[in-house]
């Protein structure tokens, strides 16, 4: 698996950074990729933006995030939009997120 790492700057500067990232895969052939974003507060047009981006350049990889009180990028404390990038290297690797509610008996494991 490699992990790659975005700090989200601005709209053109993401677009940029996603093209850049789709070559990479398409050169590796990964067989999934998966993206976790964090946020540190309340940014839904930039996250929205983010969205789209994804499932614009990556249209079958999955995605997920939430909001923390900071994060770790590139070995510093990020304050604002941190997306990092999982491409699996197995052929037959494959992710699937699943939801699962609080208070549930599979939560607790």
């Amino acid at each position: 698996m490699k992990q790659y790492q975005i700090y989200f700057d601005n709209n053109e500067k993401l677009h940029l950074q996603f093209s850049r990232l789709k070559e990479e895969i398409q050169k590796n052939s990964f067989s999934d990729i998966t993206f976790y974003i964090t946020w540190t507060q309340s940014e839904k047009s930039k996250l929205e933006f983010i969205i789209k981006e994804i499932e614009k350049c990556f249209p079958e990889s999955a995605y997920y995030g939430n909001q923390a009180s900071g994060s770790i990028s590139m070995g510093e404390f990020a304050s604002g939009i941190n997306i990092t990038c999982y491409a699996f290297e197995g052929k037959t690797t494959r992710t699937e997120l699943v939801w699962v509610e609080k208070e549930t008996e599979i939560s607790s494991l």
